[in-house]
């Protein structure tokens, strides 16, 4: 294969320090910091909340991102799941050695309809911006889609969109590479039942023998019950559903079963991101008290052949035990990868999306102890390896230790430093490879050769 270049999607949402604490809805911090200097070309603006936005007031109306001068920058708005962020990603690099102001309105308002106090901070560009890769893409849209959570391209040279709402879309695709035409439209699970986020297809799939690997949830982002995760098969020209493991966890808010991967042309191991049911493994009251499960913040492989025709019930309390079952725990610590991809070079990878804050477990003992309340943590890039630990603990198969521990009284990788000097890392724990840094939401990866 010529030229394997490995791409990262990335949705970025953000932090900074803002310069005192209103008492109304408020922007808490912002992303560059307010006077900051030499700023990549490439950045993106990133607004902290406090409290949850109307999605649809976020816009060029509200959030202006102003060059000195008084031209206002053009850019792509987008909140997170929560609505508690704004990031604006300016649609060309902005000019090298040249003050930005950032301004909200009253333009801006809460879920409820109040209006946020606003808001200007500055940043100052550097000569620098992201290094051209050398490759170049056109854009181009569809419009009639909900919460659009996958997209796949098909055996059948048709483009294929999963939504947040349970219907997958399917366009043609013309000469050029684009949707063309009305999509033919299937809900696989019933009109608005589930929440579908990964999409693959099988590696004996063809044009006149559809298989689609599907993972699915409950629908809804409050008081979400747990064990409704499922992955099932999708077959024929209708798409027809055959559940084939059912009962994984799902936290109370979006975090529930992700993304799904084959490696290479093996159809019998299906790798699934699990994502956690809660912030930095403790119960919160905001993550509903809900504790963490063995098959929970993990990447799970499925032993496709073992099941064969038939389904897996994982919910624990039905006796499932991942140890001896067909789905296992390939590595664990991993708190919501939304995404994951088997690379050419034969690693598999996976974005991160760490917590915005939360509580940690104590350890037998008291070793480690609970954390309370810590701050957001660094979202990352991990290289996946089979029995690896990547920081997030989970006190129902024995993992205690947050991240990196605390090992010295020096700067360690990765460490917290809200625990005692000396508290080392898992002996399972991997480093990330890469640090794309806070409230950066990094949700797709891809490998791209040409």
């Amino acid at each position: 294969m010529r030229g394997v270049r490995m791409l990262l999607l990335v949705a970025l949402v953000g932090v900074g320090v803002a310069a005192c604490t209103p008492s109304g809805p408020h922007v808490r911090s912002v992303e560059p910091a307010n006077g900051a200097g030499n700023v990549s070309r490439s950045t993106s603006v990133i607004l902290n909340l406090s409290e949850p936005a109307s999605g649809a007031s976020i816009g060029p109306s509200s959030v202006k991102i102003i060059r000195s001068g008084g031209s206002q920058v053009g850019g792509n708005y987008n909140t997170d799941a929560a609505a508690s962020l704004v990031s604006f990603t300016p649609s060309s690099q902005l000019a090298a050695n040249t003050k930005y102001v950032v301004q909200t309105n009253a333009n801006l308002k809460t879920s409820n309809g109040t209006s946020y106090e606003s808001f200007t901070s500055s940043f100052t560009t550097g000569e620098g911006g992201t290094a051209s890769s050398g490759l170049s893409f056109s854009r181009s849209s569809v419009g009639g889609l909900t919460a659009p959570t996958a997209v796949t391209k098909g055996p059948d040279n048709r483009v294929y969109v999963a939504t947040g709402i349970g219907e997958i879309l399917s366009w043609a695709i013309d000469a050029n590479g684009v949707p063309t035409g009305s999509p033919r439209r299937f809900t696989p699970f019933g009109e608005y039942q589930r929440t579908i986020i990964g999409l693959r297809w099988d590696p004996a799939a063809t044009a006149t023998s559809l298989k689609l690997w599907v993972s699915h949830n409950s629908l809804g982002y409050q008081n979400m019950p747990n064990y409704t995760g499922t992955v099932s098969v999708l077959t024929g020209s209708s798409l027809t559903p055959r559940d084939v493991i059912t009962g994984l966890p799902r936290s109370v808010k979006d975090h529930m079963t992700n993304s799904i991967v084959f490696r290479g042309t093996d159809a019998s191991k299906l790798y699934i991101s699990q994502g956690s049911n809660n912030g930095y493994g403790g119960p919160t009251p905001g993550w509903g008290n809900r504790a963490e499960d063995p098959l929970s913040a993990a990447i799970l492989v499925a032993d496709l052949a073992a099941i064969s025709s038939g389904t897996v019930n994982v919910d624990p309390r039905s006796g499932y035990n991942p140890s001896t079952g067909p789905v296992k725990r390939y590595a664990t610590g991993v708190r919501n990868a939304y995404d994951l991809v088997w690379h050419p070079n034969g690693k598999l990878y996976a974005p991160v999306n760490e917590s915005a804050g939360g509580d940690t477990p104590a350890g037998p003992g008291g070793n480690p102890p609970a954390l309370r309340d810590l701050p957001a943590g660094r979202d990352f890039l991990a290289s996946i390896q089979q029995g690896g630990y990547y920081g997030h603990p989970n006190p129902s198969i024995g993992r205690y230790v947050l991240n990196g521990g605390n090992p010295s009284g020096g700067v360690d990788p990765w460490e917290v430093p809200q625990y005692p000097v000396g508290t080392q890392p898992h002996s399972d724990w991997k480093r990330p490879i890469h640090d794309f840094g806070t409230h950066r939401s990094p949700n797709g990866i891809a490998v791209y050769s040409n």
